[in-house]
């Protein structure tokens, strides 16, 4: 814990292990609501979760094929990363690659070198026909 690293001496170390144990509390209650596809929960739950903390929740939303849910952490925080499209990408969802653009994924940046990502959708989309 960050108190015994810190010492008992230092005044911020217990409220520093209460939010860390909050988050850990609220993350994995969030992560049970996406398993349950619980959209209340995840809109309450969502809510203490900013930034690149919402990564991880929305990957799961994604890899779960929970569009739904993945648009409601999107309308909490509209954060993300290369990792969201390429999940969405290589799932060949094109409602949650829509979604992700829609919040701020820009249409032309490249999953990889030489692709675009709904380039790169639609090129494995032809494969697998």
């Amino acid at each position: 814990m960050f108190s015994e690293e810190c010492g008992t001496d230092d005044p911020y170390a217990a409220i520093v292990d209460s939010l860390l144990d909050n988050t850990t509390e609220n993350i994995a209650s969030l992560r049970d609501a996406i398993s349950q596809n619980d959209e209340q929960a995840v809109r309450r739950i969502s809510k203490s979760f900013r930034g690149y903390d919402t990564l991880i929740p929305k990957r799961d939303a994604i890899n779960k094929r929970k569009p739904q849910i993945l648009k409601i952490l999107l309308s909490e925080d509209d954060t993300v990363d290369e990792s969201l499209m390429a999940a969405a990408c290589e799932s060949r969802q094109r409602d949650v690659i829509s979604a992700l653009v829609e919040h701020g994924w820009p249409i032309n940046r490249p999953l990889s070198l030489n692709m675009s990502p709904l380039w790169s959708v639609q090129v494995t989309s032809q494969r697998s026909s």
